[in-house]
């Protein structure tokens, strides 16, 4: 019986042990997805850094109406979207519904379309949205210094950038909207 005990007392032990080793993996695979995230210095992977002022630009959007950096006015979504990227058409629906419910409407919120063909995407995105397409498009793609897509930003009223990720989650404000 001693001997039964003796063998129950180490197999819980071993497994509590595991048990809390598991959780000490997850706590550091968790902070190596948000390093990963970001690229060196603790730059985004794509795009300008937090704080930064977005450069010169000034384009036309599908519906004609003028944007450029001047014209930012409280906090403004920004997409930017590649034609035959698989995450960027996964991310549209979830673009939209967030752009729907952004404070200030169309007029905040502003969608690049690269690539040819881009009808489909920049369809799915003109309701709620000045969509930019074609070479306008990787106009403002230089100015934000956009190296991935999809990639996401909130810029502030003076034209800095006050968040930036690759994924709409990562984006606080808009995840509580």
């Amino acid at each position: 019986m001693a001997l039964l005990t003796a063998a129950v007392v180490v197999v819980g032990t071993v497994g509590i042990v595991n048990l809390v080793l598991t959780f000490g993996v997850i706590r550091r695979l968790r902070e190596h997805q948000e390093l990963l995230r970001r690229g060196p210095q603790g730059r985004p992977i794509s795009g300008l850094a937090l704080g930064a002022t977005v450069a010169d630009f000034a384009v036309r959007t599908r519906a004609g109406d003028r944007r450029s950096n001047v014209d930012f006015s409280g906090d403004t979504l920004v997409g930017f979207f590649s034609v035959g990227c698989q995450p960027c058409e996964d991310l549209v629906p979830r673009f939209v519904e967030a752009a729907r419910t952004h404070p200030g409407g169309p007029a905040r919120v502003l969608a690049m379309v690269t690539g040819r063909d881009g009808d489909t995407l920049a369809d799915a995105l003109s309701p709620v949205a000045g969509v930019v397409v074609g070479a306008d498009a990787d106009t403002v793609a230089r100015a934000f210094q956009v190296g991935a897509y999809p990639t996401l930003m909130l810029i502030d009223g003076n034209g800095r950038v006050r968040a930036n990720d690759l994924q709409l989650d990562h984006l606080p404000d808009l995840v509580a909207a």
